[in-house]
């Protein structure tokens, strides 16, 4: 599932594969999709939440370059308001880790 957070901004809400078909690289081309959506629309970032403890997710998003971020980069980058507005529609919860894929050039 994906959505625009903005114009220029896109969120990867949820990839999720069922057990008995995991290790068949699903999920990555499922996220490559999700990137080129969002490349097409004409986005230049892209963000995605993913459970801190599960390692599996995390791993295949830093495969296609996305890099784990916090609320106070992201503020930085967008500035307060458009980086609470940003958090709101991406629903992140106590436990949940950022990540972030920019075209340009990455938050630091």
């Amino acid at each position: 599932m994906v959505r625009k957070l903005d114009a220029r901004t896109g969120y990867v809400y949820y990839i999720a594969v069922l057990p008995e078909y995991r290790g068949r690289k699903i999920g990555g081309k499922l996220l490559d999709r999700s990137i080129s959506y969002f490349s097409g629309q004409g986005a230049n970032a892209i963000f995605a939440s993913l459970i801190q403890e599960h390692e599996e997710p995390k791993l295949l998003f830093k495969s296609r370059g996305f890099i784990e971020t916090n609320f106070g980069e992201v503020a930085k980058k967008y500035g307060n308001l458009h980086a609470i507005n940003m958090y709101r529609k991406m629903l992140v919860v106590s436990g949940e880790v950022v990540v972030f894929k920019e075209s340009s050039q990455t938050l630091e």
